[in-house]
């Protein structure tokens, strides 16, 4: 992130920082400053944003035998630890609709920003017949009202919820078993070098419910208070400063004037302003959604899939943090190919269709079009239910998909009916931290973690 140069003050050295490729203003003196402010305070978090290898679902190195694994190196890259005082009574953040529930309610294993499998709910884990059946040892967690985890409860949590069933049987999952309080066993379908990632996939984070509580309760750092049910307010569970999750302002930069600690944001716009800003610094978040084209007619795939044309995309056709798309992770299942896609069934000139209300996908939409890919030459937004339906019916020529990167099912993949698809770039936020704001973490999918504060 940043080259150390002699600053010619008693051999000091200090850092100058590049600014953003989205970025065409030269810095600010105060964008200088706080760039030198926040690589101070920011200790190892240069490492935090790297994208796991190309290809497919990141997975840690694969011991020679699946014997006791060590979940990942002690040190966490990943962890983004302001060195200043406390600031605000209440922690003020302004993120994606997922952060409160992330704070709250914890899986059995985490991935980290460079998909590395962490401990949660378990401490570690081992296999003793070569990857086929995992036992993973559980810690000393609790839920919120003091009821210790066991692995009896774990285990009835996943079988009574639909959801955390399916994602299970689609991980390989045949058999789930507790020996004791502290142990829980899982039995694949096949041996793997490691645990299945699924098992970081917030649809198996653990909850349990209560007669007299109006939502589950979880075993997070934070809670839900009673007076305050709606994911607002999330209160310390073992001391500390409240969180209060604010809704975004029309325009991002009020937000950070009024002081919010934690911005998560991708919009250019805020991001400069941030730039300018000596008390904020700039985190990128992993690389966790990829921007695709799906086609429902035959189409000369030459174009879209020339690595120069996703990279002249990601530099010219979008405002946001973006680069040339990797090879999705696509489950091997129901990987589509690109070849000759059925005929739509829409008739009229053909169109481009993409998400309303999603700028980045209308971009890309534009350029394609400008461009004449698969003969179109206009777009057309739509609502989340029209989208879904004509992609169905196939009644648009080709349609731009938002896929998130840890997607790990077909179900996962919005994908039209034997159509092609082509990744064509990736995106990421940022996360704007002030100084005095509590550490955190950051997970493979973007997710922020505000981490216990030390009393």
């Amino acid at each position: 992130m940043g080259v150390p140069v002699p600053d010619g003050k008693e051999g000091r050295v200090t850092f100058r920082v590049p600014m953003p490729r989205f970025s065409r203003r030269g810095p600010h003196p105060a964008a200088v400053l706080g760039s030198v402010l926040a690589l101070a305070w920011l200790a190892g978090a240069c490492a935090a944003p790297s994208a796991p290898a190309p290809g497919a679902t990141p997975s840690p190195e694969a011991p020679a035998s699946p014997e006791r694994q060590p979940a990942a190196p002690a040190l966490d890259e990943c962890a983004v630890t302001p060195a200043a005082p406390p600031g605000a009574d209440t922690i003020r953040v302004v993120a994606g609709s997922g952060f409160a529930a992330h704070q709250l309610y914890q899986t059995l294993v985490r991935l980290d920003c460079a998909g590395r499998l962490r401990p949660a709910l378990a401490d570690d884990w081992a296999s003793a017949d070569g990857g086929l059946s995992w036992t993973f040892s559980l810690g000393t967690a609790r839920f919120w009202d003091g009821t210790p985890v066991t692995a009896e409860m774990i285990k009835a949590g996943w079988m009574q919820d639909s959801a955390a069933t399916i994602r299970l049987r689609q991980a390989g999952v045949i058999l789930i078993s507790a020996p004791g309080d502290r142990e829980l066993r899982i039995l694949l379908a096949a041996p793997r070098q490691s645990v299945p990632e699924a098992l970081a996939d917030s649809r198996l984070a653990i909850a349990r419910r209560v007669p007299e509580s109006g939502w589950p309760i979880g075993t997070g750092p934070y809670h839900l208070p009673e007076t305050d049910p709606a994911p607002t307010t999330l209160e310390p569970v073992g001391g500390g400063r409240p969180v209060r999750v604010l809704s975004p302002p029309p325009d991002l930069r009020d937000a950070i004037d009024a002081g919010a600690d934690l911005v998560v944001t991708d919009d250019p716009a805020t991001l400069a302003y941030a730039a300018q800003r000596p008390d904020l610094a700039s985190v990128p978040l992993p690389w966790s959604r990829t921007y695709a084209l799906a086609l429902t007619a035959p189409a000369d795939s030459l174009m879209v899939t020339a690595a120069g044309f996703r990279e002249a995309l990601a530099r010219d056709a979008v405002r946001v943090d973006a680069r040339a798309a990797m090879p999705y992770p696509f489950p091997p299942a129901c990987a589509p190919r690109l070849a000759d896609p059925p005929r739509r069934a829409g008739r009229g000139a053909p169109r481009i269709s993409y998400p309303a209300g999603d700028g980045t996908a209308r971009d890309l939409a534009a350029r394609l079009a400008a461009l004449g890919v698969v003969g179109a030459h206009a777009i057309v937004p739509m609502a989340a239910a029209a989208f879904a339906a004509s992609r169905r019916e196939g009644g648009e020529v080709a349609y731009v998909l938002s896929l998130p990167r840890g997607a790990g099912t077909c179900e996962d993949l919005p994908l039209p009916p034997g159509a092609a698809v082509v990744p064509l770039v990736d995106v990421r936020a940022h996360a704007l931290v002030r100084r005095g704001a509590p550490p955190l973490t950051l997970d493979w999918d973007g997710a922020v973690r505000l981490l216990v504060e030390a009393p």
